[in-house]
C-alpha cells in the first residue's frame, strides 16, 4: 500500500517540467494573433468612433459641446475671420467697436512718435534758453528720449501683462506729461536729460506698445490695414507739431510751450487708452473679457 502511494506521488512528476510552460506560451501566442474585435481597436483601425462608444455619456457630451461652439454667436465666422462677435452684439456694432482701438492707436502715435520726430525744433529752443549748456549734451536729450522709448519695450510688455492695455496707456500718458512739465522748469541740460529724455521716453513707451499689443490681439486678417491706419498718426503728428510748435515758441517761449505740450500729450494718450479699455467686443468675448477682468 505504501509502495502504491509512493508510486502515485511520483507519477505526478512523470510529465516533463517544460510542458506547462510550453502550454502557457502557446496560449499567449494564440491570443496575440487573434483578430481584435474590441470597439476601441476598430476605432483605431477605421479612425471612426464606433456606435456603442458614441453613445457613452462622455463622448455624447463632448460632441454636443463642439456643436454648441460651432453654432455659438461668438464663434469666428468665415466672413470676418477675426476674434468673433460676442453674444448679443450685432455684426455692424462689432465692426465699429473693433476699430475704436485703431483710432486710439492713431492718437497715441500723434502724441508719441509725432513729438519725438520734431525734436530738432525743440533743440534750437533748448540751445537758446540754455546757452551755458554744451550742444552735445542738449543733442543727447533727443537721443535718450527716443532710445528709452524703444528699449523700454520689454518693461512695457511686463506692465501691459499686469495692468492691461488701457490702464498702461493712461499710465504712460501721465509719465510723459509729467516729464514735459518738469522740463519746463529745467535750468541745466542734465535736467532735460532726466525729464524730457528719460521720463517722457518711458511714458511714450508704455503708451505706444499698449496700442501695438491691442491691435495684434484683436485683428487677424485685417491686421496690416489696422496697423497702417494706426501708425500713420506718427506722420500726421510730425506735421501738426512741426507746424504749431514754432508759433508757440515765438509767442509764448520755451517753457510755456513745454507746459502746453504736456497737456496735449497727456490728453491724447489718455484718449487712446480710453478707446482701448473694454470695448463691446471685449465685454462679450469670453476669452478676452477674462483677460481684461484680470488685468484691467
Amino acid at each position: 500500500k505504501n509502495v502504491c502511494a509512493d508510486h502515485d506521488f511520483l507519477a505526478r512528476f512523470d510529465r516533463p517540467a517544460s510542458s506547462s510552460l510550453f502550454d502557457g506560451l502557446s496560449t499567449a501566442y494564440e491570443h496575440l494573433h487573434r483578430p481584435m474585435d474590441h470597439p476601441l481597436a476598430n476605432a483605431l483601425e477605421t479612425h471612426a468612433i464606433p456606435e456603442p462608444l458614441s453613445r457613452t455619456p462622455s463622448v455624447r457630451a463632448m460632441t454636443a459641446d463642439i456643436g454648441e461652439r460651432r453654432s455659438a454667436p461668438n464663434a469666428p465666422s468665415p466672413e470676418h475671420g477675426e476674434a468673433g462677435v460676442g453674444a448679443g452684439v450685432k455684426s455692424g456694432e462689432w465692426e465699429m467697436q473693433r476699430w475704436l482701438p485703431v483710432l486710439g492707436m492713431f492718437f497715441i502715435m500723434i502724441c508719441t512718435v509725432g513729438l519725438q520726430y520734431t525734436f530738432g525744433i525743440m533743440l534750437v529752443a533748448f540751445t537758446s534758453a540754455l546757452p551755458s549748456s554744451s550742444l552735445s549734451t542738449l543733442v543727447s536729450v533727443g537721443s535718450v528720449s527716443m532710445g528709452v522709448m524703444e528699449i523700454s519695450a520689454v518693461f512695457s510688455g511686463i506692465v501691459i501683462s499686469r495692468l492691461g492695455e488701457g490702464k498702461t496707456c493712461i499710465l504712460g500718458a501721465g509719465l510723459a506729461g509729467l516729464g514735459l512739465l518738469l522740463s519746463s522748469f529745467s535750468s541745466e541740460a542734465w535736467h532735460l536729460v532726466l525729464s524730457y529724455g528719460l521720463l517722457m521716453g518711458v511714458g511714450h513707451s508704455l503708451s505706444l506698445f499698449s496700442g501695438v499689443v491691442m491691435l495684434n490681439k484683436i485683428f487677424v486678417q485685417r491686421r496690416s490695414l489696422a496697423a497702417g491706419i494706426g501708425t500713420s498718426g506718427g506722420g500726421i503728428g510730425t506735421l501738426l507739431f512741426g507746424a504749431f510748435i514754432p508759433r508757440l515758441l515765438e509767442e509764448l517761449g520755451l517753457f510755456w510751450t513745454l507746459r502746453i505740450l504736456a497737456l496735449i500729450v497727456s490728453a491724447g494718450n489718455i484718449m487712446g487708452g480710453i478707446l482701448m479699455t473694454t470695448p463691446v467686443f471685449l465685454a462679450h468675448d469670453p476669452s478676452m473679457s477674462k483677460h481684461h477682468s484680470t488685468h484691467g
